[in-house]
């Protein structure tokens, strides 16, 4: 049940009432019910202007301004906001010639499969498939799929990388040339030297890697609003960043992280980000919430290419990818989860009802011993 106490408000600056938008009243309407567990609910309007019974033909009626709310507002009810699916931008903006195509389309092509039933199917779950075929224009959808199949080999006509690099570019949406980077010095350390570190030791590695190159940086955390919450995380001032293209301070971020899959609170790791708290707020532990809700997704995203990339090197060498360490196939979910082995993450997925610093803390006092086995799924039976 939802209570809307008024259909106005008073405004300070101006010092006067006015009457809500019928989209706010709504808006708040709607939040009677929940999703998913009941279709209805109950709203109770209590109108700004007190509302009287009149005598009208011997019978008693509601004064006008319910009326005028009703139907100013509660007439409305059916009305939706026009939807446009990013899908239709997407194959309309196809038609353009494949060099005018930003980065982003270019990775959206290179996760759509080179066969054409597939990415037909896959495109026929759009809204903008439903609209076509509920106007009998599916012929023109026709037309669009002929155009994604035509755009995606020009693209992949003007690189030539092996299939493991067009593997991990088509699952990860990213472009080959920054993962075969990422293989090069994958390449470099060696598998024998990566396959024998921890995952606190293995974090070095694409930090160092990103440190050396600030577009691998920009390459590897492409949202612009993540490139935002780096800089402020790290106090730096995005027009000083623009001017002098780089981040002194980004190595902070791999020490944050081994703080958080080591097992330090929120107080902690905000404490190490900013030592000397400016304002109240920060009590609230906001810049470490903002690493942590912000930064740690895309973090565990850069070290699930990194696992990608070795079990598609292992592949191209011929290799069994069930040979790679457990240390090296969970390490973008422990980064997810704020773990630092294989280990913990089995025990967390026994145990999933305990916090992050609950799984670390009863893991010592358990005294529980790393098991060595050949899969997670027997990992996680042992415990």
């Amino acid at each position: 049940m939802v209570i809307i106490a008024g259909d106005d408000r008073y405004d300070y600056k101006t010092q006067i009432k006015e009457k809500l938008e019928p989209y706010e009243i709504l808006n708040t309407a709607g939040r009677a019910g929940r999703a998913g567990m009941s279709s209805q609910g109950v709203v109770i309007v209590i109108p700004g202007n007190i509302t009287t019974l009149e005598k009208e033909d011997s019978k008693f009626v509601l004064t006008k301004n319910w009326w005028q709310l009703k139907e100013n507002i509660f007439s409305k009810s059916d009305q939706c906001l026009t939807i446009n699916d990013p899908i239709e931008y997407f194959l309309d903006s196809l038609q353009s010639e494949s060099d005018t195509f930003t980065e982003v389309y270019k990775a959206t092509l290179y996760r759509l499969n080179e066969n054409e039933d597939s990415n037909r199917e896959f495109l026929s779950k759009s809204l903008y498939y439903y609209r076509l075929k509920k106007n009998n224009k599916l012929d023109f959808f026709e037309q669009k799929i002929q155009t994604v199949q035509k755009r995606r080999k020009e693209i992949l006509k003007e690189i030539i990388y092996p299939t493991w690099v067009l593997n991990v570019s088509i699952a990860m949406g990213l472009e080959p040339e920054i993962v075969s980077e990422v293989g090069d010095e994958i390449e470099r350390i060696g598998f024998d030297n990566i396959f024998a570190r921890t995952l606190i030791e293995l974090i070095e590695i694409p930090f160092d890697w990103m440190n050396l190159d600030i577009n691998r940086i920009k390459k590897l955390f492409s949202k612009t609003s993540s490139l935002e919450n780096l800089l402020k995380i790290l106090e730096i001032d995005k027009k000083k960043f623009e001017q002098n293209n780089s981040i002194p301070s980004f190595l902070k971020i791999k020490d944050l992280l081994i703080s958080w899959v080591t097992g330090d609170t929120y107080e902690k790791i905000n404490d190490y980000i900013e030592i000397k708290r400016k304002v109240a707020s920060e009590n609230y532990c906001d810049k470490a919430r903002l690493f942590i809700l912000k930064i740690i997704p895309e973090i565990s995203f850069i070290f699930g290419l990194f696992s990608m990339i070795i079990k598609e090197k292992t592949i191209e060498k011929g290799s069994n990818p069930k040979n790679i360490p457990l240390t090296i196939s969970t390490l973008s979910s422990c980064i997810r989860e704020g773990l630092d082995s294989e280990n913990k993450l089995a025990f967390k997925f026994k145990n999933r009802h305990l916090s992050r610093i609950e799984i670390h803390r009863k893991f010592e006092e358990m005294n529980l011993n790393e098991i060595n086995v050949s899969t997670f799924e027997e990992l996680v039976d042992s415990f």
